[in-house]
Protein backbone atom coordinates (compact mmCIF):
# COMPACT_ATOMS: atom_id res chain seq x y z
CA UNK A 1 0.00 0.00 0.00
CA UNK A 2 1.61 3.48 -0.74
CA UNK A 3 2.19 5.61 1.97
CA UNK A 4 3.15 9.46 3.05
CA UNK A 5 6.59 8.33 2.53
CA UNK A 6 5.86 6.60 -1.30
CA UNK A 7 3.95 10.37 -1.90
CA UNK A 8 6.86 12.19 -0.30
CA UNK A 9 9.95 10.53 -2.54
CA UNK A 10 7.90 10.82 -5.40
CA UNK A 11 8.62 14.89 -5.80
CA UNK A 12 5.08 15.50 -7.35
CA UNK A 13 4.86 12.36 -9.72
CA UNK A 14 2.46 12.08 -12.28
CA UNK A 15 -0.89 12.47 -11.80
CA UNK A 16 -1.84 8.83 -12.50
CA UNK A 17 0.53 8.04 -9.93
CA UNK A 18 -1.06 10.16 -7.42
CA UNK A 19 -4.41 9.16 -8.43
CA UNK A 20 -3.47 5.50 -7.89
CA UNK A 21 -2.31 6.16 -4.62
CA UNK A 22 -5.27 8.06 -3.40
CA UNK A 23 -7.46 5.32 -4.26
CA UNK A 24 -5.28 2.69 -2.48
CA UNK A 25 -5.65 5.20 0.03
CA UNK A 26 -9.51 5.41 -0.01
CA UNK A 27 -10.06 1.00 -0.03
CA UNK A 28 -7.98 1.35 3.05
CA UNK A 29 -10.30 3.66 4.59
CA UNK A 30 -13.11 1.74 3.37
CA UNK A 31 -11.75 -1.47 4.65
CA UNK A 32 -11.07 0.41 8.22
CA UNK A 33 -14.40 1.54 8.50
CA UNK A 34 -16.28 -1.43 7.77
CA UNK A 35 -14.39 -3.39 10.25
CA UNK A 36 -17.00 -2.51 13.14
CA UNK A 37 -15.97 -2.19 16.87
CA UNK A 38 -11.91 -1.53 17.02
CA UNK A 39 -9.96 -2.97 19.32
CA UNK A 40 -6.92 -0.74 19.07
CA UNK A 41 -6.51 2.98 19.18
CA UNK A 42 -3.79 2.46 16.95
CA UNK A 43 -6.55 1.79 13.94
CA UNK A 44 -8.35 5.27 14.56
CA UNK A 45 -4.92 7.17 14.45
CA UNK A 46 -3.92 5.80 11.19
CA UNK A 47 -7.52 6.34 9.73
CA UNK A 48 -6.78 9.63 10.66
CA UNK A 49 -4.06 10.16 8.73
CA UNK A 50 -4.81 8.28 6.04
CA UNK A 51 -7.77 10.90 5.39
CA UNK A 52 -5.45 13.59 6.30
CA UNK A 53 -2.95 12.51 3.52
CA UNK A 54 -6.06 11.88 1.26
CA UNK A 55 -6.99 15.30 1.61
CA UNK A 56 -3.85 17.16 1.27
CA UNK A 57 -3.25 14.98 -2.32
CA UNK A 58 -6.54 16.23 -3.49
CA UNK A 59 -5.94 19.93 -2.57
CA UNK A 60 -2.47 19.00 -4.39
CA UNK A 61 -4.07 17.84 -7.15
CA UNK A 62 -6.54 20.81 -7.83
CA UNK A 63 -3.93 23.28 -7.35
Amino acid sequence: MPTSENIDNNNGGDEDSLISCIKELEKELIKQKNMGPRKKVEDDEKSEVLEKVNSQIYTALRS
